[in-house]
């Protein structure tokens, strides 16, 4: 990490290069840009790359930045859980690649909830 943020670390360009702080700083863009986000950390993980990831998720979500996020419990960073993780990260790339059809039930159901939402926005 020294090598690319130096020692000590370039404040400047960590902010201007930190995932979380680009996220932050463009959501409109990030939104629209049509990127498909996944994240999977286990909540055991050697390196507590969970904390960095449930940071992440929260700034995504807190700018309605879609993205799939995945905290597995009892999960570390390598291990008997490393393959179905996998398979669940090849999954999310398949529907990404291949977006299933419509689903006729949810669509129904948004249709159902769009009054209860218009008289909840009123004053």
């Amino acid at each position: 990490m020294e090598a690319i943020f130096g020692k000590p670390m370039d404040e400047q360009y960590w902010e201007i290069n930190n995932p979380a702080s680009i996220a932050a700083a463009n959501p409109e863009k990030l939104r629209n840009s049509g990127l498909s986000i996944y994240l999977d950390c286990g909540d055991e993980d050697a390196f507590n790359l969970h904390e960095a990831t449930e940071f992440m998720h929260r700034v995504l979500w807190d700018n309605r930045i879609n993205h799939e996020y995945h905290l597995v419990r009892g999960a570390n960073h390598l291990g008997r859980t490393l393959r179905p993780r996998s398979i669940e990260g090849l999954a999310f790339l398949q529907r990404v690649l291949n977006p299933p059809p419509p689903d006729p039930q949810a669509e129904n159901l948004i249709k159902q909830l769009e009054p209860m939402k218009k008289m909840a926005e009123k004053p």
